[in-house]
């Protein structure tokens, strides 16, 4: 395993138990520091730690980087920046031994984690804390462990005083510029007041809803297996399906879907998992943008969820066109004259296969154009197709796909959907066209 070694109590009291009990539990450890250069000191402080190693047989890695300038740069907080740095440096240290990566937050890092999350706003994963066995944060590929998240950090220090133990102390851990330290220093100090155990009580919450984390993710397992499609950067999730179940349930459901299509839900808080919920129960043809140049639509049966090219045909099951202009692949279709003159009443047609007074000669097939004007079968006046495929849901950056087929320049089928209403066959026995589109294989 890979331990990060800060040199504070925890991680100094882990290495040592980690190192007296490495035969006994059959392991092997190597240690990672990583300098964030936050302070004129970091760098001295760095080079005691890699001389304290020396006299163990264990592997040191020593990273670094200017964490405040990186932070400045990515306008991120300097807390979040030397998180993601540290741990993205561990996993790398990590993947070179094919190792995991192990930790020593405590009890009382729990405690402030929860609270921290619960000032920030959270869902059931934040108030659940950091787990004992996880994946590192950003690195999914790589295992996390921490062995004192149920030790007392006041144990802790028992420990390194009764080893003698060498601990540097981090003066920025005092600081109040930081966010934690002033849950550490001030929410803290004022929770114990009202009740001396709240760290250990926060840690017991923590636990129990950890447990009840574990059976709601199994039943949103559940529920993406027989209601949902997931591949790489495209998810679809049953309409159906989500309006007949708990809505705490799709949340979840919506959450692990995220990760697995996307590679990590990092980056979507409660409000992005609302979001998309809403929006699973809003009308139809509603879109809205995610984090990272994720969209989501609803489409006429299935929630979309796509990054990059969305295949089009998850959510339009009737023909489109290419951006080339060209009909897509999977489709084709075919124009023959009338084999015989009947009645109208005799050739009532359907969505992909009409017949229509025109002239074979003239017909062309080409994309829609928000522009185009035609009158829909059944109705008195001129209507635009954008304005026709809107008032049926059909998403915008698909209408502009949708294939018409004209006649100098007049409308005479906006393929799927209505014929205009001049070129019927009004009269009995007069001469008409076939026009049919159908799937390749079909």
């Amino acid at each position: 395993m890979i331990l990060g070694l800060s040199g504070g109590a925890d991680s100094i009291a882990l290495f040592h138990v980690l190192y007296e009990l490495r035969s006994i539990l059959g392991i092997n450890i190597s240690v990672a520091h990583f300098d964030h250069r936050l302070r004129p000191e970091s760098s001295d402080q760095a080079s005691q730690l890699a001389k304290y190693i020396e006299q163990f047989d264990v592997n040191f890695y020593l990273g670094s980087a200017d964490v405040a300038g990186a932070a400045l740069q990515a306008k991120a907080s300097i807390e979040d920046t030397a998180r993601k740095y540290r741990y993205d440096f561990l996993a790398a240290c990590a993947r070179k031994e094919n190792a995991l990566v192990c930790v020593a937050h405590n009890q009382q890092d729990q405690a402030e984690t929860f609270l921290l999350n619960l000032a920030r706003g959270t869902g059931l994963d934040g108030l659940c804390g950091m787990l004992p066995i996880d994946r590192v944060p950003g690195n999914p590929d790589v295992e996390l462990v921490r062995p004192f998240l149920g030790i007392a950090h006041e144990d802790i220090r028992n420990y390194c005083r009764l080893n003698s133990l060498p601990v540097i102390e981090d003066p920025s851990n005092l600081s109040l510029d930081f966010t934690r330290n002033k849950i550490r220093h001030l929410v803290l100090p004022a929770l114990k007041q009202a009740n001396q155990e709240v760290v250990k009580h926060i840690a017991l919450t923590t636990s129990i809803l950890q447990q009840e984390k574990r059976l709601l993710d199994s039943r949103a397992l559940d529920f993406l297996a027989q209601h949902s499609i997931i591949r790489h950067n495209f998810i679809s999730v049953e309409l159906v399906a989500v309006m007949n179940s708990p809505r705490s349930l799709i949340i979840r459901a919506l959450k692990m879907a995220l990760s697995q299509a996307f590679g990590s839900d990092e980056g979507f808080g409660a409000r992005h998992l609302e979001a998309l919920y809403l929006l699973a129960r809003s009308k139809s043809g509603n879109s809205i943008d995610l984090p990272g140049g994720i969209r989501a639509i609803k489409a006429p049966q299935a929630l979309i969820v796509w990054a990059g090219i969305l295949p089009m045909d998850a959510i339009y099951s009737l023909p489109l066109m290419e951006d080339d202009g060209t009909l897509s692949p999977n489709w084709d279709w075919e124009v023959t004259p009338s084999a015989a003159l009947v009645q109208p009443h005799a050739l009532p047609g359907n969505n992909l296969h009409e017949h229509v007074v025109c002239d074979i000669n003239k017909i062309r097939l080409r994309p829609a154009r928000r522009s185009d004007k035609f009158i829909p079968l059944g109705m008195k006046f001129e209507k635009t197709v954008d304005e026709f495929l809107l008032d049926r849901k059909v998403p915008y950056f698909i209408r502009e796909h949708v294939p018409v087929i004209e006649q100098d320049g007049e409308i005479i089928w906006l393929v799927g959907w209505r014929i205009d209403d001049r070129h019927k066959i009004l009269y009995n026995y007069e001469p008409y066209v076939c026009i049919r589109f159908y799937r390749k294989g079909n």
